[in-house]
């Protein structure tokens, strides 16, 4: 990965590139506007709030959580922090207490963007007691900040950066900038057990962000924020200039308001489960308006030959099926789907590498079943804070990492990838 594509300085390049045409649309929950973006005022913005938390106090590599809904604002807090050279944790919007309070000291995030009022009273409520949370930023301005003196609004985090816009230490952050440096600290939903915070790096991404949803112009974002695949629709759009259209929480749930959505942005690309899609395609209206469509991504569970089936109906779009663990930067392969009786994931995407083995880590040969090995520049970093965890699943052979998947697949004789399911009940 060349040195200018680590994040902290991509949206200045782009801003630069671009100017004034539209980088992200969002719909406006408080005013009902939707509203663009541009590239210029996303890269102002973005300086303005990394100087921001670096007065707050936040140093290079610490971690700050982000805790919202679908919001414009947490995308562009997200870059300030790769400005400043820190690290992203992203929370789901739902999360309980005890959940925010378990990733809080994991992580030991000291700054949490808050998008709306529960998530504001459940940071309220952790930083109470948190050792390490110290300050939160509330995002939505009808937020009660219930006279708290360690919150802040984000207008008047804002505003402090772009008074004291701290050039020099973030010039010199920068300049520290590495392509191993920590991009995000992604958790697993925890289903088994206690969340396991995925380290993913700068050219993680860099490598990741060359995937097929690059060839379009613009990206409709279905993804809940902190699901890893919002990461990857969000850093893909942006690394490679297309519209990143970001559906509200409201917009994602609401099929009438999706459908306004996509009738008036015509997106070209979005990826999806097969369970949500379903869902929609049982609306006639929604199968209207998704001709704008010209390319979908089906991932996050197994492939259904009747989703794809239902969908084409409607559309000449291309479908791949998409497959990758968060632990290796979300998508491994990308497989377009040509004949339902023919299902895979296709051959690993560039600068990845897929093998099966058997249980002794030996290479087994086409056709006969084992785990999936994943290799290649894509795989994280490992589990933060969990070194046993890490050197269990997390290999390194004939110096390329590699991760257990946890998956049975066989390896076909075109080199293609079929997957049998899971080796034990862990999601």
């Amino acid at each position: 990965m060349e040195k200018e594509f680590v994040l902290s300085t991509m949206i200045h390049q782009q801003a630069e590139k671009y100017g004034d045409r539209a980088a992200i649309y969002g719909r406006n929950d408080e005013t009902g506007q939707w509203e663009g973006i541009s590239w210029r005022e996303m890269d102002k913005t973005v300086e303005g709030l990394a100087a921001g938390i670096i007065g707050l106090g936040v140093k290079s590599n610490d971690r700050v959580g982000i805790f919202s809904q679908n919001m414009c604002e947490i995308i562009m807090a997200d870059y300030a922090n790769y400005s400043a050279h820190a690290i992203t944790v992203p929370l789901y919007a739902t999360s309980t207490a005890s959940q925010v309070d378990f990733i809080v000291d994991d992580s030991e995030i000291g700054i949490i963007y808050a998008g709306e009022q529960y998530q504001y009273d459940v940071a309220l409520e952790v930083m109470k007691k948190s050792k390490y949370l110290r300050t939160i930023v509330a995002i939505d301005p009808s937020i009660d900040l219930k006279g708290e003196k360690n919150a802040i609004r984000y207008s008047d985090l804002l505003a402090d950066g772009l008074k004291n816009p701290r050039t020099e230490e973030i010039a010199a952050r920068k300049a520290l900038a590495t392509n191993d440096d920590l991009v995000n600290i992604l958790y697993t939903s925890g289903t088994t057990g206690n969340p396991k915070g995925v380290m993913i790096s700068h050219e993680n991404i860099a490598n990741q962000v060359q995937n097929p949803k690059s060839k379009y112009n613009s990206l409709l974002c279905l993804a809940t924020i902190s699901f890893d695949v919002s990461v990857d629709d969000i850093l893909t759009s942006l690394s490679n200039g297309l519209k990143l259209i970001l559906a509200s929480d409201t917009q994602i749930k609401n099929i009438p308001e999706l459908i306004k959505l996509i009738g008036k942005e015509k997106p070209e690309v979005c990826d999806i489960t097969p369970s949500r899609f379903v869902s929609y395609l049982e609306v006639p209206e929604f199968c209207d308006v998704i001709s704008y469509l010209k390319c979908v991504f089906l991932g996050g569970e197994q492939f259904s030959t009747k989703v794809y089936e239902n969908f084409k109906k409607y559309s000449d779009a291309i479908v791949y099926n998409s497959y990758g663990p968060t632990e290796t930067t979300i998508t491994s392969n990308n497989k377009e789907v040509t004949d339902i009786n023919d299902i895979t994931v296709g051959h690993p995407l560039e600068n990845y590498v897929t093998d099966v083995r058997d249980i002794d880590g030996k290479l087994l040969p086409q056709g006969v079943m084992g785990e999936l090995y994943i290799g290649g520049t894509g795989v994280g970093k490992g589990y933060y804070n969990m070194p046993d965890k890490t050197e269990e699943v997390f290999l390194t052979i004939n110096d390329i990492p590699y991760y257990k998947s946890g998956d049975y697949a066989i390896s076909r004789p075109d080199g293609e990838i079929e997957i049998l399911g899971r080796i034990d009940n862990q999601i």
